[in-house]
């Protein structure tokens, strides 16, 4: 059985000697155990660690010196090899080249944190050595947000420091992949209304216009009214509602042209055009019956589920955590229900609100309190009202922010 194992082969002290060293004397040390030759006497393993090695190991051997109590025996022999083929370490070098290791694009936080690991074993750190390792994820973390969020955190371990890292990696990732989808749908919708409008304008005799045409086409990929897309009259989410900008009735604040006047405060009272629950929405609502001098304010949908393929639905960092919106350009409030308002960190203190929040169908939609948030996309943030509900309702933004 020994016979059939291969022996490593000669060593090589030239070149790059100590990765040499390091990967033959681990080759040797299978081939020891594999063949049982290690169960040999010390004589015996110092014959077979030169026969193996070569003649240039051999003519190294000749020059080494060995005390009495060494002679025969593959420890000192081992130990005098490595010490011939490992340089010696130039500590101020390894940790000047510790210290500029960042993290490089495309390079995932698991890579880096190996990478300076593997680093940190040649810089002598001792007992201090995870603790430096973590100062210099800290320092050479590529995601700012990241650096800030480590930044702020008390008795930071290397653990704790990598759990942060890597949960910020994953929801950029989701981040990332949600925008790809909701632009690639924007594209493909506006095509689509593009081609509608065209071969309607062109069976109308509008062509041969220039530059006219183009124009025209691009003012129709969405409606006038709602500002969301294009349909018909019957099915426009802005039909019979009152402008909070203008008053007159049949279209949104967003998309009214007298829009230099001032913008009303939030009322004390609000209605939610439509409550979505399990994907079943109920529209079309009529005007209230509530008396003239208060503003009804419009939440387009409020729903217990979401599919996340929707181009509307956004993932935005709000105090520090990640909370997935349904952005709603027809909503006149930002909503977000109590189970999710718990799981922010630094949350503020909800405060006392009268306000209330109908259905359409006059059916009460409860209002826990109300607070001020912050929220942030990439480098852009901002601070908004928001309503917090102890219903399970689906986060959403409305047309203010999404302004």
């Amino acid at each position: 059985m020994a016979e059939q194992i291969l022996a490593p082969k000669p060593l090589k002290l030239d070149g790059n000697a100590a990765e040499n060293w390091r990967r033959w004397k681990k080759a040797f040390e299978l081939y020891m155990t594999a063949t049982e030759k290690d169960k040999k006497s010390q004589k015996i393993q110092c014959a077979t660690f030169l026969t193996l090695a070569g003649e240039a190991a051999i003519t190294v051997y000749e020059t080494l010196t060995f005390e009495d109590t060494e002679k025969d025996k593959i420890e000192p022999l081992l130990a005098k090899f490595e010490a011939y083929s490992l340089p010696k370490e130039n500590v101020t070098h390894e940790r000047h080249v510790f210290n500029l290791r960042k993290q490089k694009p495309d390079e995932s936080v698991e890579q880096f944190v190996t990478e300076l690991k593997r680093l940190a074993k040649n810089c002598e750190y001792g007992e201090l050595t995870n603790s430096i390792v973590k100062d210099r994820i800290v320092e050479g973390i590529s995601n700012d947000r990241t650096r800030a969020r480590l930044l702020r955190e008390k008795d930071l371990s290397l653990e704790r420091c990598m759990d942060v890292c890597k949960a910020a990696e994953v929801a950029d990732k989701h981040m990332k992949t949600l925008t790809d989808k909701s632009r690639k749908s924007e594209e493909i919708d506006a095509v689509y209304s593009r081609g509608r409008n065209y071969r309607r304008e062109t069976h109308s005799g509008l062509t041969g216009n220039g530059g006219k045409d183009k124009k025209f086409y691009n003012n129709r990929l969405n409606c006038s009214r709602c500002g969301q897309g294009n349909h018909s009259y019957d099915k426009c989410p802005a039909v019979r509602k009152e402008c909070r900008n203008c008053h007159k009735k049949n279209h949104f604040m967003s998309q009214c042209r007298t829009r230099d006047k001032e913008l009303p405060k939030y009322p004390r009272k609000y209605r939610v055009d439509a409550v979505e629950n399990n994907g079943k929405q109920e529209r079309d609502a009529e005007p209230s019956s509530e008396s003239s001098d208060e503003h009804e304010f419009y939440v387009y949908s409020t729903e217990t589920t979401a599919d996340k393929s929707d181009p509307w639905i956004l993932p935005l960092e709000v105090n520090n955590s990640i909370v997935t919106f349904k952005v709603d350009t027809g909503s006149d409030v930002n909503v977000m229900s109590y189970n999710e308002f718990k799981t922010l960190q630094n949350r503020p203190k909800l405060k006392q609100s009268k306000t209330k929040l109908k259905a359409y169908n006059g059916g009460d939609v409860q209002v826990q309190g109300q607070c001020i948030l912050s929220l942030k996309l990439k480098e852009k943030s901002v601070k908004a009202l928001f309503l917090i509900s102890p219903d399970d309702v689906k986060p959403i933004l409305g047309r203010e922010l999404s302004e």
